[in-house]
């Protein structure tokens, strides 16, 4: 809406990675979403997510591998007005699937998850109790390419599609200087409502510091 692409928000979260047993990894990450204009927003919304992961890989060859994984995740906000325009947040349980080729310094994928219920609207009149809109199940699509420079380096770039309404592009670069033991992460996707006349554009970036244990 008019009143979403006037706003800036920016998600701030910790969160902690375990991999455990062989091809498993458990994620959970808790945070806040600050305003640009802290007067438009009641409160400062709660985020959290957790999720697990089952990979999978088959050697094709001595520098060719197909990879393939299962995705389970739950993100919660407690604003309603955060969609995949807004902030690419929502709420809601998170289904996934992923494929690609990794050969020695290149990963060439595709994904596609789907989405229960993950985004909600606030009720117009609150003084008539009514309830809260659900906008629907999203599905999204997309590929992903990266790139391993050097040993310690690795660059990504992907598109996706969400109900075939938004268009996801975004960069991601992945540092592991030193030993390899702490990850610097930073990312960055520009999202825009291809659907829509006015075609609003909404940024969203991120930079992670992370230990390996």
């Amino acid at each position: 809406s008019g009143e979403k692409s006037k706003l800036a928000y920016m998600p701030v979260s910790a969160g902690i990675i375990i991999n455990f047993w062989h091809f498993n990894e458990f994620a959970f990450s808790a945070g806040a979403v600050t305003a640009a204009d802290s007067s438009l927003v009641s409160t400062t919304p709660f985020i959290f997510s957790v999720s697990y992961k089952r990979s999978f890989s088959v050697d094709l060859s001595s520098n060719l591998k197909f990879n393939f994984a299962g995705l389970i995740d739950y993100n919660y906000c407690s604003e309603y007005n955060f969609g995949p325009l807004a902030s690419n947040i929502g709420s809601g349980l998170d289904l996934g699937l992923a494929a690609g080729l990794e050969g020695k310094r290149v990963y060439l994928g595709l994904t596609g998850e789907y989405s229960f219920e993950g985004t909600r609207q606030k009720p117009k009149n609150k003084a008539k109790a009514e309830p809260a809109i659900i906008e629907g199940d999203i599905i999204k699509y997309g590929a992903v390419l990266s790139v391993m420079p050097a040993r310690n380096l690795r660059t990504g770039a992907w598109v996706a599609l969400y109900n075939n309404k938004i268009l996801e592009g975004g960069l991601e670069f992945i540092a592991m200087p030193g030993s390899g033991a702490f990850c610097f992460d930073a990312k960055a996707c520009l999202l825009t409502d291809i659907s829509s006349s006015d075609k609003n554009l909404s940024l969203n970036a991120r930079f992670g510091l992370s230990y390996l244990f």
